[in-house]
């Protein structure tokens, strides 16, 4: 279901937007909507309307160019960690995906992951990964490590 046909979403993102000083006319303002608009309904709902601005504006920076990047965030209650990964259609496969989910999992401490993948007329495909870790355990983790780790595995394939 979009996100303009659910009152608290459409809000959001409507703030999102304002946030943006994006044009909705113009390119740019255009992509920011489709991004919101595909994004992870959970991430949607669950992330506070700073971190959605600054997580669905860096993605709108990375349209169209072939690179990896990640985004982190850790919820509310200290349970779980939000991963969206980002990686090149042509690098992405089974057991990259694979990879990828290891390598959160070792970094953020994780207990158990799950992940969907998105694909879409992009030359990116969207992983998101939903890692459950113990909430009495303090993770320390430095997100350009972990990115790192990330791309050296995609310019592995």
């Amino acid at each position: 279901m979009s996100p303009d046909l659910i009152p608290i979403l459409r809000r959001k993102v409507a703030q999102v937007m304002t946030m943006s000083e994006l044009d909705g006319r113009e390119h740019d303002g255009r992509e920011l909507a489709r991004v919101l608009e595909t994004f992870p309904r959970d991430e949607l709902f669950q992330s506070s309307i700073t971190e959605l601005a600054e997580t669905a504006q860096s993605v709108n920076r990375i349209q169209e160019r072939p690179q990896t990047r990640l985004f982190i965030r850790k919820d509310i209650h200290g349970k779980f960690f939000n991963c969206l990964v980002y990686v090149p259609r042509d690098s992405y496969s089974t057991e990259l995906r694979i990879l990828i989910q290891n390598i959160l999992v070792k970094a953020l401490g994780a207990e158990e992951a799950e992940f969907t993948t998105q694909f879409s007329e992009s030359i990116l495909v969207r992983c998101h990964f939903v890692l459950r870790v113990n909430p009495s355990t303090e993770t320390q983790f430095e997100l350009n490590e972990i990115e790192e780790h990330i791309v050296q595995a995609t310019l592995s394939w």
